[in-house]
């Protein structure tokens, strides 16, 4: 946080500050200094720009010299000013975006003049420039520039050429402007891709650069966005898969000894530099089969990994094939297709090359994860017996990837696959934990913890030998080098203790929860275990103990909340940090999915870290305990709604936010199971804070699945409360809910509109009808909430039963509209009807019962469900009147009978019934 002085300064010493810095820059002779005058100006400039809280000085107009200042400093000819004029720029487009857009035609021939300038630092400033400007333009507008794009390439590829510190900065721009407005190098694709060819395959640059890798990347940017590029020219598709291959060989040919027995407490997550290239190969790869799609990749891939797998000269060669391989499991139909492949792999498991082997055992982990359960149904025979043998592998790196191997096979397998090899498989991973290096430990403790899930009731007879090691590595590993070792220790011992059942835990119980509590309570980040392995493990000992565990509470509790408090507080200071972010970083994040979704830069993004991935861990965990205790747990409620109620509108994780939110009407339930006395006051009062605090978050929420769950969150918070709303809330509470319906509609147009658009692709096309989708999922839970509403409050909610019954359901039901529209309406006709009666809407019950007799024999099923449920009903809720409709029912039930059959047969039969 900071206090904002200037608006405290008198105008002329405001004037004295602006004019000051201009003049320093221009008598500035020091390059590095002017640097830092440019960035201070561009700060100050940009704030000001940005700074609403004067509404007669807002924008350009709080510094109304500079933008013409930063075209003289242009003008003057002189290459430090030039250099000045463009970095100022740079910067302040995104804060002065329609000023300068004004100045097109100038600006144009500025990045067209710069582009060939006789300085290279000038050149590497244009493209800076002229990336940021590209950045806030809309597609139309960007159009205008298209005649810049050769020269931005050639200037592009002579940087590099070089080979100077400029390179990476001209490609960095281009690679910005490929992810944020991929559609401006549409038409100049194959320029674009022969450019960065020719850069992938220069000689001369130093193969340890990013460079090279960077030219790569920004041809996948190009086509993972727009894929018909690719689609339609499978040569260029088949060039770009060998240039990726150039850069996955591209590694030292020799195996260091630290890659073979790397020291204890090494990192497999850490990515090795002299692996960068093999991992950014795969994903490279990953990404381009799921955008331009298996049927034209895989030919190609299959194609080239199988020449690549027969050439053993290189071990290099055979190496990347085997990774790429690893990536086309989870694309793949039927194992049948991949089992010549899996021949040829599970040979080279066997290989003299120990980084072929660790391939080998990649590759086999992975198809094992991506087609699980059918890989292991098909090849358990043939692996296991395999990956069994090469645990005794005498390199520690392999034999870590062997179990890793294991692990993801087994995590698939079903039981009988490893009763016949269990007893050698735990004991040769009990040896291997006690005597390997850390790596190797890490890796059996996670193979044992598969293994037990795999095996079941069958894992009982080992599991006594399994805690006396495990508990025994927990205890002697205690420095930092162990730190992941331990979690992991704690996450087998619980991992094996579910396989084993309550009653063999019981007898470790109460030792083990001592230890962790232990832990917990004197935490040090370098030593102790990860929170997520902590968090983890009481969510399995919960589900262990069940009510057995509610006397553990008091104890476990305190300390675990404390650490969980720890974490919500650095998740929310990464939340406050993010916000205070370069606004151009954020522009780019906002701007980069899809120019048509211009959200509110001050609403919700979605980032990941370890503290939001803890968080939502936690979250995860307490959801756990309230289901699995219910009642039991209600002397925690109140410490638990106040570490859970912040983590509703945290800004920065979605899954934060709908985690936090599915928890609340959890301890709303929780109350209501309990024996509390008075909770009918209590569930009131926890209902009112819950649901202002979901909607103050649902208010600032620009992602339809997060509001989704939202909604659904306040519906059972409102159905496990009962009645509790006066009437001045309900209508408060109604106004909100159709303002949220508004605003659905509204995204939906705005995606409509956009379908509509020159040159929309047909990725995006598809985007946006699943975003279409959710809105009407969306839209059907707001109908459900609205029903709970009628339900809990029935007479208190007939003035918004108007309002619906006018505004809503005679749109909702019109022919036109989308099955689940139709749906929404249906289920709001079948909750006046059942929850509000005839008794309450009369002059609305016959357009009511219309409607079902309409959509009883809609052809979606889930149109046709909701109808004759209504139907049925409407039997019994009318039972006065409804003999002069029963025969026409009738007839209409037994013709919805006919229709071909969904799931919702038995709603029909019941709806005949209850005739």
């Amino acid at each position: 946080s900071y206090v904002n002085l200037w608006p405290q300064l008198q105008a002329q010493t405001q004037q004295y500050v602006k004019t000051s810095l201009i003049e320093a820059l221009q008598n500035e002779s020091t390059k590095q200094i002017r640097h830092l005058l440019c960035d201070t100006i561009s700060e100050v400039a940009g704030s000001l720009f940005n700074d609403e809280v004067n509404d007669e000085r807002k924008g350009s107009s709080a510094w109304p010299e500079i933008i013409p200042t930063i075209f003289q400093f242009y003008v003057s000819g002189q290459p430090a000013f030039i250099e000045a004029s463009l970095k100022i720029m740079t910067s302040l487009f995104t804060y002065a975006a329609q000023d300068f857009i004004n100045h097109s035609s100038d600006l144009h021939k500025i990045f067209q003049d710069t582009f060939v300038h006789q300085d290279d630092t000038i050149k590497s400033s244009a493209l800076e420039a002229f990336g940021s400007f590209i950045s806030i333009l809309d597609p139309k507008e960007c159009k205008k520039f298209e005649d810049l794009i050769s020269p931005l390439i050639n200037t592009t590829v002579y940087l590099v050429e070089r080979n100077d510190d400029h390179a990476d900065t001209a490609l960095s721009v281009l690679s910005d402007i490929a992810e944020v407005e991929s559609k401006f190098l549409k038409k100049h694709f194959e320029e674009v891709f022969r450019a960065m060819q020719k850069i992938t395959l220069m000689k001369n640059l130093d193969s340890s650069q990013n460079t090279k890798q960077l030219a790569v990347e920004i041809i996948v940017l190009v086509g993972e966005r727009i894929p018909r590029l690719l689609k339609d020219h499978s040569h260029l598709l088949k060039e770009l898969f060998e240039l990726i291959f150039t850069r996955m060989i591209d590694i030292d040919q020799k195996t260091e000894d630290i890659w073979l027995r790397p020291p204890e407490g090494y990192d497999q997550d850490e990515e090795d530099e002299n692996e960068s290239n093999v991992r950014f190969g795969m994903n490279s790869i990953d990404r381009l089969i799921s955008s331009v799609g298996e049927k034209i990749t895989l030919p190609i891939l299959s194609s080239m990994v199988e020449q690549m797998l027969s050439q053993s000269q290189d071990w290099r060669i055979q190496h990347a094939a085997l990774m790429a391989l690893s990536q086309v499991g989870e694309y793949l139909d039927s194992v049948n297709d991949v089992e010549p492949i899996v021949n040829i792999v599970l040979q080279l498991i066997n290989s003299e090359h120990p980084k072929i082997r660790y391939a080998a055992c990649h590759c086999i982990g992975q198809l094992a994860n991506d087609m699980e359960p059918q890989f292991q149904e098909h090849f358990h025979g043939k692996v296991l017996p395999i990956l069994l043998n090469a645990i005794d592998d005498q390199v520690p790196r392999v034999q870590a990837h062997v179990f890793a191997a294991l692990t993801n096979f087994l995590e698939g397998s079903e039981q009988s696959y490893v009763l016949g090899m269990l007893q050698q498989l735990l004991e040769k991973s009990f040896m291997s934990l006690q005597n390997g290096i850390s790596i190797v430990k890490e890796s059996a403790l996670a193979c044992i913890s598969a293994t037990s899930e795999a095996a079941r009731e069958a894992y009982i007879p080992f599991y006594d030998k399994s805690i006396e090691i495990l508990y025994n590595t927990l205890k002697t590993h205690a420095t930092k080098e162990y730190k992941q070792l331990r979690g992991q220790c704690i996450e087998c011992i619980t991992l094996t203790s579910v396989a084993a059942g309550i009653e063999h835990f019981k007898k470790y119980a109460q030792d083990f929860i001592s230890t962790l509590i232990n832990i917990q309570s004197h935490y040090n980040e370098e030593v102790d275990p990860n929170p997520t392995y902590m968090f983890s493990g009481w969510h399995r000992i919960c589900i262990i103990l069940q009510q057995d565990f509610v006397q553990y509470l008091p104890t476990v509790i305190p300390s675990l909340f404390g650490m969980a408090q720890n974490i919500f507080d650095q998740a929310a200071k990464e939340d406050e940090e993010d916000d205070e972010q370069d606004i151009a970083t954020s522009v780019k994040q906002l701007v980069g999915h899809l120019h048509h979704n211009s959200e509110d830069p001050e609403k919700k993004q979605n980032v990941n870290t370890s503290y939001t991935e803890d968080a939502e861990i936690a979250i995860h965990m307490i959801s756990v305990f309230i289901d699995e205790l219910k009642g039991s747990y209600l002397d925690f409620v109140e410490p638990t709604a106040k570490l859970v109620i912040p983590m509703v509108n945290f800004q920065t994780n979605e899954n934060i936010r709908k985690a936090a939110a599915k928890a609340l009407p959890e301890l709303i339930e929780c109350v209501k199971l309990s024996s509390k006395q008075d909770k009918e006051v209590i569930l009131g009062n926890m209902g009112r804070m819950f649901i202002k605090e979901i909607w103050s978050a649902l208010n600032s929420e620009f992602d339809p699945d997060v509001i989704l769950d939202q909604i659904i969150a306040v519906k059972e918070i409102i159905d496990h409360s009962g009645r509790f709303l006066s009437l001045e809330e309900i209508e408060q509470l109604a106004a909100k809910i159709l303002s949220c319906l508004q605003e659905s509609d509204q995204r939906k147009v705005e995606n409509e509109t956009f379908k509509k658009e020159e040159d929309v692709e047909e990725e995006e096309i598809e985007v946006l009808e699943d975003d279409n989708s959710l809105e009407d999922e969306l839209h059907i839970a707001i109908a459900e909430l609205c029903g709970t509403l009628f339900k809990t409050h029935k007479e208190l909610t007939l003035p918004f039963a108007k309002i619906i019954y006018r505004d809503l359901l005679t749109r909702a039901l019109q022919p036109d509209q989308t099955a689940n529209i139709h749906k929404f309406g249906i289920f709001l006709v079948d909750d006046m009807i059942e929850f509000l009666g005839i008794e309450l809407i009369p002059e609305e019950w016959p357009y009511l019962s219309e409607a079902l007799l309409k959509y009883a024999k809609d052809p979606n099923p889930g149109v046709r469900q909701g109808a004759c449920y209504g139907i049925g009903v409407l039997a019994i809720k009318s039972t006065n009147t409804f003999s002069n409709m029963a025969e026409v029912c009738l007839n209409i039930l037994v013709e919805a009978i006919n229709v071909p059959k969904g799931e919702e047969t038995e709603k029909q039969y019941l709806s005949l019934i209850h005739i």
